[in-house]
């Protein structure tokens, strides 16, 4: 917006005129008692970063405006602000209790599922509670221009023991040269999960993953004739 007046013949608004050090800057301008609303025809005008327009203008004896040259300085931005989530958040995690924490690549507004943070040197954070199961978390990242920069994480919480292995499907070898295979038939134990042996006597551990049908074995765990071994089941969460 320029204001304009002139005592004399009045102010000739068709020679209002803006120009950058690179040129003419072509705009549009609506008058109304003295003041000139204008902007650029083109929205790519100026390029990106620091820009300093000027103004001049003549009255109807084309009479330049005796004030000097005012002139306006600002900064273009086209570029979104980059938002990341750092670190990495677990996918999975059996802690109800989350800190979220990350940084944006400019002064910005930050929010997290809508909620706005703190940021501090361009750092952000966010604590929350996790619910069972799926947590769905988008980081919005809002410059000065307008222009939104996002970042997603998805984290599940899963606080739910896997149920104990079928003791009447588990089966232990004789012990042949000071150890023993273990073997869990079909059914027995919940798929994916992590099988641990351990000789209560000894402490000796072997460790296998489940098979999809259910079945795992342990080969060659060391142990003696009577000792006792337990069988327990452990998930992606912990």
């Amino acid at each position: 917006v320029v204001e304009s007046a002139d005592a004399g013949v009045g102010v000739d608004f068709a020679s209002l005129r803006f120009f950058t050090t690179s040129g003419d800057v072509p705009v549009s301008c609506a008058h109304v008692d003295g003041l000139s609303t204008c902007e650029p025809l083109s929205p790519e005008a100026f390029p990106e970063g620091p820009a300093t327009v000027f103004v001049q203008v003549s009255d109807h004896a084309d009479v330049p405006n005796s004030s000097g040259t005012p002139s306006v300085s600002f900064r273009v931005v086209r570029t979104p602000p980059i938002v990341t989530i750092d670190p990495v958040p677990p996918a999975l995690t059996n802690m109800r209790d989350l800190s979220l924490g990350g940084f944006v690549s400019e002064e910005s507004q930050v929010s997290v599922n809508g909620t706005p943070v703190a940021v501090t040197d361009l750092r952000w954070s966010f604590g929350a509670v996790l619910s069972e199961g799926p947590n769905e978390f988008v980081v919005t990242a809002l410059n000065c221009s307008g222009l939104i920069g996002t970042a997603a994480a998805t984290i599940r919480l899963d606080t739910v023991a896997p149920p104990a292995v079928e003791a009447g499907l588990v089966f232990i070898s004789e012990v042949t040269g000071g150890l023993v295979d273990v073997r869990g038939e079909p059914s027995s134990s919940e798929p994916g999960t992590t099988v641990t042996v351990r000789n209560e006597r000894s402490g000796a551990v072997a460790t296998t993953l489940v098979r999809a049908d259910g079945s795992w074995e342990v080969i060659g765990l060391i142990a003696e004739s009577g000792d006792p071994i337990s069988v327990f089941l452990t998930d992606a969460a912990g």
